[in-house]
């Protein structure tokens, strides 16, 4: 599945904050390039390195830049932005591939044993919800939507939570059949639209139309990748697509039926693993060899 970097950096404040396949937490002088500081997050953490190596993007929270570590010294571990000192840490989850959120008042980080919402000041433990992969294989970010969490897994399928008077979330549904690998779903008006898969060989990818509320497909559309594709929502609220096939699509939403506006092949290369960027009218994507800018229509 190639190697190098998993996660996507954070920009914030002059710098630039990356997160190693092999724990490095990295922050770096976004004008001059240079390195600022630098923690090797296995050694510091003792953190047995998932099989794919740490995949969790920078998650930087006022003063602090939090990453997903997942060691037996501690899992999920805040750093002083500035300095890279130890802020806070909090559990002993091994870690999952997937990368942190602030939703309001708290973060929301899935680790290797479950959904986990902790206070940002100190990373107290505000309330946890049980969501295992068989596989340790958890990938996709937490999705937030109105007073929603969606959380999924390739082997348990998803759970929607929804936000409690105090604060907490409970399990509102749960839909075994949304499979998310590490394709983040995105939601868009009442529904979301969520790339799913099935173990085993050949192209297993299906896009599916989810009611937010119930958890209730809507409609799906199958073999649209082997593994994984991954989407973007636009600024007038279209789907930017890009398959592990080589191909880019601009889709629009629509709970009633699939809509295909637009497809061209971006590249022949395998192995298309990254997410996209979306800037200033240009999508910016990497297959296993190249980096491609490709100019959007206007």
């Amino acid at each position: 599945f190639g190697t190098g970097p998993q996660a996507t950096p954070a920009v914030a404040d002059g710098k630039v904050f990356t997160f190693g396949a092999t724990g490095l937490l990295t922050a770096f002088d976004a004008a001059k390039g240079e390195k600022l500081w630098q923690v090797d997050t296995e050694k510091d953490f003792q953190v047995k390195r998932p099989g794919f190596g740490a995949a969790c993007s920078p998650l930087v929270d006022g003063k602090n830049v939090i990453v997903n570590v997942g060691g037996k010294k501690g899992s999920v571990v805040a750093f002083d932005a500035a300095k890279g000192s130890l802020t806070w840490k909090a559990l002993d989850d091994p870690a999952s591939y997937s990368s942190g959120i602030r939703v309001g008042e708290q973060l929301v980080f899935l680790t290797q044993r479950g959904v986990r919402g902790l206070a940002p000041s100190d990373g107290k433990l505000l309330w946890e919800y049980r969501l295992v992969d068989k596989l340790d294989e958890s990938a996709t970010t937490p999705v937030a939507v109105g007073d929603m969490l969606l959380v999924t897994s390739i082997t348990q399928g998803m759970v929607g939570l929804k936000r409690q008077a105090d604060g907490t979330y409970k399990e509102a549904w749960a839909n075994k059949d949304i499979t998310c690998y590490f394709s983040t779903p995105v939601p868009v008006g009442d529904h979301f639209y969520a790339v799913t898969g099935k173990l085993g060989l050949g192209v297993t990818s299906t896009l599916h139309c989810v009611e937010t509320a119930t958890g209730k497909i809507k409609w799906s559309k199958p073999r649209v990748g082997t593994y994984h594709a991954a989407m973007l929502r636009t600024a007038d609220d279209k789907l930017l697509f890009l398959s592990d096939f080589g191909d880019l699509l601009l889709l629009q939403p629509d709970p009633k039926e699939y809509k295909e506006l637009a497809r061209t092949k971006v590249t022949k290369n395998d192995g298309i693993w990254a997410h996209p960027a979306l800037a200033n009218g240009r999508v910016y994507l990497r297959d296993d060899k190249e980096l491609i800018c490709i100019e959007m229509p206007k």
